[in-house]
């Protein structure tokens, strides 16, 4: 179920699809989980946890194993956010994501988003086949200066069953330079 609601996570904050909408700069953004609903129990404090319990067990790899694990989490389009609390993440926006709209989804991904604006708010619905996992679901991201606040209900299926989500996250921009993060559309 965890792995469902990572998933589904996700596929909630795909903002990089709400670039072009929302005006959002090219560059690095702080990603931070406010509240995470699965099947109607409230896992914000379980899911803070098992990042810090993460970030614990990279601070005390050799800089070869932290690496490594820097370098899978940067595949994904993310980073560790450096300073920054456990429920925290980072998020690189390339200059083409900044003028699309569009999931940054993995090569074998397929998803049909809508999306829809007004004024600094973007409402969205997606649908998204991954293999064998399917998530749908429905929200809306504001932005207000260099933060942009997200609401978002969805349902995923997976060969476990089916996990209803809400989620409510933030992002906040850093700054034009990444740095090691690679682009979430980076696929090289």
């Amino acid at each position: 179920m965890y792995k469902a609601a990572l998933l589904c996570l996700a596929c909630s904050i795909a903002v990089p699809a709400f670039a072009d909408l929302l005006n959002m700069q090219a560059g690095l953004w702080e990603m931070k989980a406010v509240k995470t609903v699965i099947d109607g129990k409230d896992q914000s404090a379980q899911i803070s946890d098992a990042q810090a319990k993460m970030q614990a067990a990279m601070a005390s790899m050799t800089p070869e194993q932290r690496a490594k694990m820097e370098a899978m989490m940067q595949q994904y389009g993310g980073g560790a956010s450096q300073g920054a609390s456990a429920a925290a993440g980072q998020i690189c926006l390339s200059p083409e994501m900044a003028k699309r709209s569009e999931l940054p989804m993995s090569k074998d991904g397929k998803c049909q988003p809508t999306y829809t604006q007004s004024g600094n708010t973007a409402t969205f619905t997606y649908s998204c086949q991954t293999g064998t996992v399917t998530s749908s679901g429905k929200g809306s991201a504001s932005r207000s200066g260099d933060l942009v606040s997200i609401i978002s209900d969805g349902t995923t299926t997976t060969a476990s069953g089916t996990h209803t989500m809400h989620a409510e996250m933030q992002m906040r921009y850093l700054g034009a330079d990444c740095g090691a993060v690679k682009p979430a559309d980076s696929t090289k």
